[in-house]
């Protein structure tokens, strides 16, 4: 990649929790940072476990980086792509997820997966964002 943000955005799956998740690819020097903006649910499921797959494939754990901080609200139902995502690199490192709001991380502890990545920021409690 050129070093610019790939921005891709989860289909509308015609449903009416039709998902308003973006995410925002930065392929930097042996890293990438993935920018979470909007709702984390089961209506973009499928599209963040396809970016995360392909990722997963060309990076190692460690060099993968969820950046939530524009994350706007959380559903368990929309994490199963980052724990698998997170199992499938764990061999290589873990997964870093940056300024996680706490509904993020409560979600990410109550699905048992919060062992499986790397915390940035855990201090952030009272954020604002919904489960």
């Amino acid at each position: 990649m050129d070093g610019r943000p790939a921005a891709v955005n989860a289909p509308d799956v015609g449903t009416a929790h039709a998902s308003d998740l973006e995410l925002i690819e930065h392929h930097l020097d042996g890293h990438v940072v993935v920018e979470l903006r909007g709702r984390i649910d089961a209506a973009c499921a499928e599209h963040v476990d396809s970016v995360l797959r392909r990722l997963s494939s060309r990076y190692d754990g460690a060099q993968i980086r969820l950046d939530c901080a524009g994350v706007t609200a959380v559903a368990a139902s929309g994490l199963t792509p980052v724990v698998v995502a997170a199992r499938m690199v764990a061999h290589s490192g873990r997964m870093g997820v940056s300024n996680a709001p706490r509904a993020l991380q409560d979600a990410l502890a109550d699905v048992g997966a919060a062992g499986l990545v790397e915390l940035d920021r855990p201090d952030r409690l009272d954020d604002g964002v919904t489960t």
